[in-house]
């Protein structure tokens, strides 16, 4: 895992307090939720708004895990250089 030496930063927020690092370059803060997980009767659906989290304090200075992605073809030939939010099924 990947992590930044420098000094320990807490900043207070309206759903609890956040743990990062202060730099001579500013403050750095890795996985902060924006919603609450998409589990039980959140899956499939639009993400639902966090009140509060727990633990009080969010440890948010290690880069959490990547989100799986499919491999491209050889030397990136192949893979796509934009994204969308465009989604069809059809």
């Amino acid at each position: 895992k990947y992590s930044f030496s420098g000094r320990s930063v807490i900043v207070p927020t309206k759903y609890g307090d956040v743990l990062g690092y202060a730099t001579d370059l500013g403050r750095i803060f890795y996985g902060i939720p924006f919603a609450q997980p998409p589990l039980g009767s959140l899956r499939w659906n639009l993400p639902a708004p966090i009140s509060r989290w727990a633990p009080a304090t969010i440890n948010a200075t290690e880069i959490p895990p990547a989100c799986p992605q499919p491999a491209c073809d050889i030397h990136d030939i192949l893979c796509p250089k934009t994204v969308s939010d465009m989604v069809s099924f059809e």
